[in-house]
């Protein structure tokens, strides 16, 4: 053996393998990240929408109980002739009054659902997102309508009432009975 064999260095190591599996990893963490972070906001967008259907409910129906009872207070007042066609005007103002705070309600509701983040990926979420807005817009309409002018109410009450069925099994599809993620 000579003295050259013995001092020949190892070949140099390929950076590649290093720099590979550097990318390897932050690529597996990023995937790992945007999984995680599409899958709390699947959650947070399902509770929001499954808490809007209850509020809707709520809310129309204390809305309808409220232009109710006001309209049994101003009622024999407003459809008498022998009241001053002024003081008519007042009463059922403040039918339209009752119904147009029901309806800023429900505005409210919708405006929840609609500012709730829903990834472009998640078709479930945004057909759940379309029928609970649906459903809280149809009520809201009806309290529209009466605020618009009282006069209309035993049509607009006489409507059937919204179902949340297609918004409750738009949720089912959605996986808003899952346990959320946190």
């Amino acid at each position: 053996m000579t003295i050259e064999y013995l001092e020949t260095k190892a070949p140099p190591r390929q950076r590649w393998s290093l720099l590979t599996g550097v990318v390897v990893v932050l690529v597996i963490a990023i995937a790992a990240a945007i999984l995680v972070w599409s899958e709390r906001a699947k959650s947070a967008a399902n509770e929001t929408f499954v808490q809007a259907v209850a509020d809707a409910q709520d809310r129309a129906r204390i809305g309808e109980g409220r232009v109710l009872s006001t309209l049994t207070y101003a009622s024999p007042m407003i459809w008498s002739t022998e009241v001053p066609e002024d003081v008519r005007t007042g009463l059922r103002s403040l039918v339209e009054t009752s119904a147009a705070e029901a309806a800023a309600s429900l505005t409210q509701v919708a405006d929840s659902v609609s500012a709730a983040t829903v990834l472009p990926w998640q078709s479930a979420q945004q057909r759940a997102r379309d029928a609970v807005l649906a459903l809280v817009l149809a009520e809201r309409a009806r309290f529209d309508e009466i605020a618009a002018d009282a006069r209309e109410i035993g049509r607009a009450l006489d409507l059937e009432r919204p179902s949340a069925a297609d918004a409750l099994a738009a949720l089912g599809a959605s996986g808003a009975n899952e346990e959320p993620v946190r």
